[in-house]
Parts: C-alpha cells; structure tokens; sequence
C-alpha cells in the first residue's frame, strides 16, 4: 500500500549516511592533528658550522649564552590533550549514532496493511469498516493499545481533530496482525451522497506502542471514501466496498 513505511530500506539509507559521517568525521580528525602538528613543531634551519682556530680562541674567549630553548613540551602536551578528547568526543558520537541505528533495525514498527468499508456483512442498514495493522519489525511491540472513529459526512470536511479513547493494551509480536474495525450505520440518502460525491465516510484512528528498548512510538491514519462501489481485496479475499484512500499527509508515524 502507498502509504505503508519500509523500515527495511530506511534502515539501509541510514546505515548508508551513518557510514559517509563515519569517513568525513575520520578524515577531519586527521587533517585536524596535521594542521597542529605543522604549526607546533619547529622548523629546522640549518646553519653552517665554523670552525675557530687557535688564534681566534685565544683572541676571543668563549661567553656563556642566554639563549634558552622555546619549551615545546608544553604546547606539545596541549596538543595531546587536545587529540585526546577530540578523538575521544568523535569515539563517543559514532557508538551514539551506531546504537541509534541498531535500534531502529531492532525495534517493532507497526504499519497498515490495508482496509475498507465494506458494504455487504451481516448488519442490515450499515457498514462494515476494516483496518488491518501488522507489526513489521523484528521485535514485539508491547503495550499497543489503539482507537478508530468513522462517520458519514460533507465530502469537505475534516473531522480528524477528534481523538478517540485507547482501549486495553496487549503485546503483539514480530509479523503479527490485529485489526481495528467498527459498525457504521448507513442510510438510503447516505448511501446515494456518498456515490454521487457529495458525502463521504472519514475513518481515522491511532496507535501507540512501545518497542523493546522501552521507547515510545506510534502509528496514526486518516483516510475519506467516496463514489461508485469497487472491489477490494482483503487478505487475498474479494469483497464490495470502499478501499481505505489516506487524505493529503493522511499517515504519520515516527
């Protein structure tokens, strides 16, 4: 379905970018300690050596020197310390980046699948409205609790403000399925609106889980219906209805 998130191929472009950082971050440490090693070392200037005679040394004789040697040791050890934390600071962002990618390939993700309103089921004078979630992750997701709100209304509105209220929580494991569905009444004058367009049904709803490293996530839908009847599949099986169409920014997740 269109709007249903891969987690497989975002986790592949973030490794991908996480290894470019990686290089650059490599790269600009080491230009780093080259550029102060350069301008910290001395450099060394050759000077022609002269020897005196006899005769000079007797004319001229030796003076002590005050010339006292630049103590490099200090800057040197500057220069350590400051290595030392700039490669201990990028140490300490890439295991940060290299954890946060690991969970995201660890972690549950729960997507639709698909879903409808459907037309033909038992309950004379209404419609049947069918949302099929999965969890797509590798791990459970746990204390998933969730809402659904449908209504029959102008094509141009917008009801999706109203929030619902969660129901019980309950753990659902890597690659199972649940669904959320709910009994729309519908009546003659509706059902004429809704295939000339000028009503709509509006199903909307929510989720809200979290993963195995306890962090909160959620999965949100909001989708409107209208026109002729088609037919839509469901888990393999044909039926009369109304496939469920996201509005405009109609799926959000995180």
């Amino acid at each position: 379905m269109g709007g249903k998130l891969n987690a497989t191929a975002s986790v592949d472009h973030e490794l991908r970018i996480a290894t470019k950082k990686r290089g650059l971050r490599n790269v600009f440490a080491a230009l780093f300690l080259a550029a102060f090693f350069g301008c910290l070392l001395p450099a060394s200037q050759s000077q022609p050596v002269s020897r005196p005679d006899a005769a000079t040394q007797r004319k001229e004789p030796e003076k002590p020197s005050n010339n006292v040697g630049f103590p490099w040791e200090l800057p040197l050890a500057v220069l350590t310390l400051v290595a030392n934390w700039v490669l201990a600071f990028y140490a300490n962002q890439q295991f940060r980046e290299t954890r946060r990618i690991g969970e995201r390939q660890l972690r549950a993700y729960i997507t639709l699948v698909n879903g409808a309103v459907l037309i033909n089921n038992p309950n004379e004078g209404a419609v049947l409205v069918w949302v099929n979630l999965k969890n797509s992750g590798v791990t459970p997701g746990y204390n998933v609790r969730l809402w659904i709100n449908c209504s029959i209304l102008a094509a141009a509105s917008h009801p999706f403000d109203k929030a619902g209220d969660f129901g019980v929580s309950a753990v659902v494991g890597p690659g199972g399925k649940f669904e959320q569905n709910a009994i729309l009444p519908l009546s003659d004058d509706n059902l004429t609106a809704i295939l000339h367009g000028t009503r709509a049904f509006f199903v909307w709803g929510r989720v809200e889980y979290t993963d195995i490293f306890n962090k909160p996530h959620f999965f949100s839908y909001k989708t409107r219906m209208n026109g002729p009847v088609r037919v839509t599949l469901l888990d393999d099986e044909r039926a009369d209805g109304w496939a469920l169409f996201p509005v405009k920014d109609g799926f959000d997740a995180d």
